[in-house]
């Protein structure tokens, strides 16, 4: 069975909003607690998780903060990029995915380390939680 290979691995990113709001919250395994970028006046916000090896992927969960702001999510992208930071594959997310979890099922093969979620409109990034489904490659 595919198992959750983001738990625990480490995240790095743009900004913080601030200490209580690490990076390392987004696979910590908890929905409660929360990750929150400061908005750029640059135009970018991002946050990426290193899965320390390549991974076939199943299917990822992003849970969007439990208490509030779903519509923060609208216009984000999520990346999936190689070992060698090739993308593999980007999701924009719509209208329709202002909701706490969104599910992506993977249909095609995809090797990935590295999966990146941005807001290139001088929005915040607030999320509880980034689940990667997939095994060893």
């Amino acid at each position: 069975l595919p198992r959750n290979i983001a738990y625990k691995k480490p995240v790095t990113g743009s900004t913080i909003y601030s200490s209580s709001y690490t990076h390392s919250y987004l696979t910590d395994g908890s929905l409660t607690s929360t990750f929150h970028s400061h908005p750029s006046s640059l135009g970018s916000s991002w946050v990426e998780v290193d899965l320390q090896g390549v991974y076939y992927l199943n299917y990822i969960e992003l849970y969007n903060r439990y208490n509030c702001c779903w519509d923060k999510i609208v216009g984000s992208k999520l990346i999936i990029l190689s070992a060698d930071r090739t993308v593999l594959k980007t999701h924009i997310f719509g209208d329709n995915e202002k909701v706490i979890l969104n599910a992506l099922k993977i249909t095609q093969d995809l090797f990935a380390r590295y999966i990146r979620i941005e807001q290139n409109n001088r929005q915040y990034i607030g999320l509880g939680e980034l689940k990667v489904y997939g095994h060893a490659s």
